[in-house]
């Protein structure tokens, strides 16, 4: 029997993770936008949130554009956690998460942090952070 009381962070991780790879799939920035810390659901700020990179894994730059076009994508592949990926103690603690985003003939990698909120009774328990908030 395997005992750990992060499981339902994890789960609840992971829908999160899932609903943002649905949120992409159909455009939906707004949704998005508004679990940015501190963006006040500016659509405007998932530029600051998304890392983009190439495919050795190396930074290219914020060039998250996929909310400035009609293309939707045709699969967004995120981040699937089987562990609690936060370090102790869990809540306020960040992690990075990585999502392949295919349009077309085009697959563009990004990168993001996703923070565990500081109060776990609140509605939402997840929020990106922008890159200078990341510390990164």
């Amino acid at each position: 029997m395997v005992r750990s009381g992060s499981f339902p962070l994890v789960r609840e991780l992971n829908a999160f993770l899932n609903g943002l790879a649905n949120a992409i799939s159909t455009g939906a920035w707004p949704a998005i936008a508004s679990y940015v810390a501190g963006g006040e659901g500016q659509v405007e700020s998932l530029s600051a949130v998304f890392v983009e990179y190439d495919e050795n894994g190396e930074n290219r730059s914020l060039t998250f554009d996929l909310q400035t076009t009609d293309a939707l994508a045709d699969t967004v592949v995120v981040s699937q956690f089987s562990e609690n990926p936060f370090p102790m103690p869990i809540l306020g603690q960040s992690t990075r998460i990585r999502v392949r985003v295919e349009i077309g003939d085009v697959t563009r990698h990004f990168s993001a942090t996703v923070r565990v909120l500081s109060n776990p009774f609140a509605g939402r328990h997840f929020a990106f952070l922008t890159y200078g908030s990341s510390g990164q």
